[in-house]
């Protein structure tokens, strides 16, 4: 197949991008860029930008004043001061919610203390009944000693008795 001219083949030629805002502009290397505002106002041959121009730095839009900047500056004074005031809610409730747990912590401080009173209390209490115990048991095993040792003596003289009986008998 011959080749053919590609004006001739294809159409009419198109922009790269199908929603181009501006002619294209580019090298003739095949890399092509979009017109834009800077390139307009290089081309018109003005290269100070007019006062309807757009700033190209973030610098310099700043600096501008905007028509919009005094609804903008009051909607923002309206934002700021209801931020402020939710902020100052928001502290009062704060402080109030920390002085209803100060009063927590100081009730419940005083509740264990009592509690903390009454165990030791309550220790000493079975300490003292410990002892008690203790002293009865060792009584009952005193006791059962004298006993054991009671009916081992009346076994002893009655076993005499018995074999003195017999003997005599005898």
């Amino acid at each position: 197949m011959p080749p053919t001219a590609p004006s001739a083949a294809r159409g009419p030629a198109r922009s790269p991008t199908p929603n181009s805002s501006g002619p294209v502009v580019g090298p003739s290397n095949g890399v092509a860029r979009r017109n834009t505002l800077r390139d307009r106002e290089l081309s018109s041959g003005n290269p100070n930008r007019n006062s309807t121009s757009s700033p190209l730095s973030a610098r310099s839009a700043a600096k501008r004043p905007s028509s919009n900047s005094s609804d903008a500056d009051l909607e923002s004074a309206a934002i700021l001061e209801d931020l402020r005031s939710r902020l100052a809610q928001s502290e009062s409730a704060a402080e109030a919610a920390a002085e209803e747990y100060a009063k927590q912590v100081k009730a419940l401080q005083l509740r264990l203390e009592e509690a903390l009173g009454e165990q030791m209390k309550m220790e000493e209490a079975c300490h003292a009944k410990d002892e008690v115990i203790e002293n009865f048991e060792i009584q009952i095993k005193e006791l059962t000693r004298a006993k054991r040792d009671q009916e081992n003596i009346y076994e002893a003289e009655v076993s005499m008795r018995f074999h003195s009986d017999t003997v005599d008998l005898i």
